[in-house]
This record gives structure tokens, C-alpha cells and sequence, in this order.
């Protein structure tokens, strides 16, 4: 199994580096984001509203949420290409089985996700420095949740049939979800209704757990809550996900 999903692992991160621009674009608009935006509100937002981080410190940390988030996301897109080129169909003809397929897609999208936010990644490390048991720690959250969004950007390509309608609602999960969450600015900051909203968004959960685990030391508890519910979410995108491709490419359930 294990040569299967390397197979398809090292196809997806073959197809990444030879069409990174988008990514890669999106990178550097986060980058300078942070050094722009976040540094000029830093002296606007005080820092005990947002857990005695300063805004450019906060703003840092949850650009690697949103920075995976869209990296992962992209495998989806990945997909609905491969199957409408017939690559699906030529992929399941060879000796590897669907859940090696499956695993496969979304553990590249979820490395291409962790490549993506490597840029951002040194520099919150260097606006906010850790240690290295915290960064391994904010590395497996980054990497757990990236899986989970490969789930959901999965079954939504899937599910569509014209890449058109999908663009659009790949916009509109992206307002819904990083829009409505702490991943750029904190709740407090929120009208009443829309912070009842991010009590149910995943990337609140993980943007707020990103935080606690870079800043936290020895004597300060793991954010348990929060990463159980990255893992969660997790768990019950990735099934949909792989139930649903196995499904749209051979009509059964996931082996």
C-alpha cells in the first residue's frame, strides 16, 4: 500500500512545483499582508485583546491557517482536471487499490499545503520565537487540518460538474469559513451574530490553536478543545471525501 500512495504522492507534488504561480502568488500577497497591513494596525488594536499578542504577531500566526488552507484547498481542483482529462480512469486501471488513491491525493495536498506556508512559517517564527517541541506541535495542527480541507475541497469538485459553479463556491467557502473565523482578526472584533458563528467554524478552532501552541511553555495547558476539534472536523471531511471519490470513479465504497 505503502508504494501505491508514493506513486500517487509523488505525481501531485510533480503537478505542484510545475504550476505553483497561483499558490505562490498567494504566498507572497500573505507576506506582505503581514509586513504592511498587520504591522500599520499593529499600534490601533491593543495587545490584551488579543491574548498580549501584538496585531502583527496575530496576524502572523493565523496567515499559516489561511495559507494552508488554500494550498490544500487546490488539490480538489486537482482532481475534478484529473477526472474530466480521464487521468481517473487511467489511475484506477493500475494495480492500486482506492483507498491508496485516496490517501495518496490527500496526503499531497496536505504536504503542498505544508510547503506553501514555509515563507510565513519562518517569519512568525521569527516575529514570534518558540521552541522546537512547539513548532513540531504547530507543524502536525498545520498538517491535520490541511488534510481535512483536502476532504472538503474533494467532495465539493466531485460534486460539481462544471469547474465554472466550482470557482464560485470555492470563493464563497472561503468568505464563509476564513472570513468568519480568528484566523485575521480577533472575536472580540465581531459583531454578536458572527461570533456565535465562528463558535462552529474548524478554522477558528485551528487558527486559535496555532496560537496557543506557539506561545505556550512547559507550564501551560494544550489547547485539548480546540485540536480535538481540528481533529474531528478532520475526520468527517476526509471519510466524505474519500467515500465520495471512490464513489465518482468506481461506484463503491472506499476499500
Amino acid at each position: 500500500m505503502i508504494s501505491g500512495i508514493r506513486v500517487v504522492l509523488g505525481r501531485d507534488l510533480r503537478t505542484f512545483f510545475t504550476d505553483f504561480y497561483g499558490i505562490g502568488f498567494r504566498t507572497l500577497e500573505l507576506l506582505l499582508q503581514t509586513v504592511i497591513f498587520a504591522y500599520v494596525l499593529t499600534s490601533v488594536v491593543p495587545s490584551s485583546e488579543i491574548g498580549g499578542l501584538t496585531y502583527l504577531q496575530f496576524f502572523a500566526l493565523g496567515s499559516l491557517i489561511t495559507s494552508v488552507f488554500w494550498a490544500s484547498y487546490e488539490i480538489g481542483r486537482d482532481v475534478y482536471w484529473d477526472r474530466d482529462s480521464g487521468y481517473l480512469n487511467y489511475l484506477m486501471a493500475l494495480p492500486l487499490s482506492r483507498s491508496e488513491v485516496v490517501v495518496g491525493r490527500m496526503l499531497g495536498g496536505s504536504t503542498r499545503g505544508i510547503i506553501t506556508v514555509l515563507p510565513l512559517f519562518a517569519l512568525a517564527g521569527i516575529l514570534v520565537p518558540t521552541s522546537l517541541v512547539n513548532i513540531v506541535e504547530s507543524v502536525g495542527l498545520l498538517f491535520t487540518f490541511a488534510m481535512g480541507i483536502c476532504g472538503i475541497s474533494i467532495t465539493i469538485n466531485l460534486l460539481l460538474r462544471e469547474e465554472v459553479r466550482s470557482r464560485l463556491l470555492s470563493t464563497l467557502l472561503s468568505l464563509l469559513l476564513i472570513r468568519s473565523s480568528t484566523a485575521l482578526y480577533p472575536s472580540v472584533a465581531m459583531p454578536v451574530w458572527l461570533q456565535m458563528g465562528t463558535k462552529l467554524n474548524p478554522v477558528t478552532y485551528a487558527a486559535d490553536a496555532i496560537r496557543i501552541i506557539t506561545i505556550q511553555n512547559s507550564d501551560a495547558a494544550f489547547p485539548l478543545g480546540s485540536v480535538s476539534f481540528v481533529l474531528l472536523f478532520t475526520a468527517a471531511a476526509a471519510l466524505i471525501g474519500s467515500w465520495l471519490f471512490s464513489k465518482s470513479v468506481e461506484g463503491g465504497p472506499t476499500q
